[in-house]
């Protein structure tokens, strides 16, 4: 793949993404909100269609990942389900679920992540944050970070559990992971993988990745990003988070200034907002 190539399967993740099934609440004057199913295309389909359509990927998929979509942070709200049962037990759990879920939740495939990432830690997609801002003119990244989960949890914020490591430009992590109680680690608590010099693929795409997308929000300052690559190293965006973005932990990753030379201009900007 090259490098366009990259960029552009990034900027095509509507056609290509891994949604198939979104719930939304949609209020309405009288208070009372009015539940609604869509597919992966935005088209309305009922209830029982959207109970169908999460069923047919046993065909392709032994679980999918159903997770809150409003008012959740850190990795709450994300639920696994096992697709391998017979269709009436499926059928059972999947009311149960989609009852439990409340008002806005989407069911998606779930990503297989890239053998690199996988060596880290198994159980998780292990999540590359990459923090894309405007400055005058110009896009710019922040140093990106990387979130790996530990101890059987099946993400990897810091708040669920996780731990966070600085990535050097050349996709090399640093020698240190951290929590979010500064407990430091020099290799994976679980699988003992050394981290001094680990080799991250594609870390350059998916800096370009974040500034390609980050041109089609102009009107946004400060976006972060979260991206994984997959087995067939395609870049996955996981999602954009564009308020209650934090710098704390990629701060404490490189043990240096977010936004390093430009501090002072940011600081600037940040005071006409």
């Amino acid at each position: 793949m090259s490098y366009d190539q990259a960029v552009e399967k990034v900027i095509k993740l509507k056609e290509n993404n891994t949604s198939v099934v979104i719930k939304q609440t949609i209020d309405t004057s009288s208070g009372r909100g009015v539940q609604v199913f869509f597919d992966e295309n935005r088209n309305i389909i009922s209830y029982d269609q959207a109970v169908e359509k999460v069923i047919k990927l046993k065909e392709n998929n032994t679980s999918v990942v159903i997770k809150q979509t409003i008012d959740t942070s850190s990795g709450r709200g994300v639920q696994v389900l096992n697709l391998n049962k017979n269709s009436k037990d499926l059928l059972d759990e999947l009311n149960l679920v989609f009852k439990k879920m409340g008002r806005n939740f989407v069911v998606q495939e779930r990503i297989h992540p890239h053998e690199h990432f996988k060596k880290l830690y198994p159980e998780a997609i292990n999540t590359l944050r990459v923090v894309s801002y405007m400055l005058k003119d110009d896009i710019k990244t922040a140093p990106i970070s990387m979130r790996i989960g530990r101890g059987g949890a099946l993400v990897d914020n810091a708040h669920a559990g996780g731990v966070f490591i600085g990535v050097r430009d050349d996709g090399k992590l640093l020698d240190t992971a951290y929590t979010e109680y500064q407990d430091r680690y020099y290799e994976h608590p679980d699988t003992h993988v050394v981290f001094k010099n680990y080799q991250l693929p594609m870390i350059d795409k998916v800096r370009q990745a974040a500034i390609e997308l980050h041109k089609n929000l102009p009107n946004m300052t400060f976006i972060s990003w979260d991206f994984t690559i997959d087995e067939n190293n395609n870049i996955v965006l996981i999602e954009r988070n564009l308020h209650s973005q934090t710098v704390w932990f990629p701060q404490m990753a490189h043990g240096k200034s977010f936004f390093g030379k430009d501090t002072e201009e940011v600081l600037k900007s940040i005071k006409y907002l």
